[in-house]
């Protein structure tokens, strides 16, 4: 049996290691919307959000994920468009993003 590791991931983990001793993987607290439900619902381009952890980066910057209010309305949650200027197209991995 054998795995692949991606070189991209290789690389950040040994520099990682080497620079402070562990791999510490940065996460923003988030959950998305599948890209074609997310279609479905009117969003044709960026990533909807689905859920926000409490205690996230996400969270702190104020962003909202999809709910439902009081009346079992659907409220969309706020929509990543783009990341430093680079557009995030649909369902594009948001950890290719550094």
């Amino acid at each position: 049996m054998g795995f692949a590791i991606p070189v991209d991931a290789l690389k950040f983990s040994v520099q990682s290691i080497i620079d402070i001793g562990r791999v510490v993987r940065p996460a923003l607290g988030i959950t998305y919307l599948d890209p074609n439900v997310a279609l479905a619902l009117g969003v044709a381009s960026g990533v909807l959000l689905l859920n926000i952890a409490s205690d996230s980066p996400a969270a702190a910057a104020g962003m909202k994920g999809t709910r439902r209010g009081d009346r079992g309305i659907l409220a969309l949650g706020d929509v990543i468009v783009d990341i430093d200027g680079v557009p995030s197209h649909k369902h594009a991995p948001l950890q290719l993003f550094e």
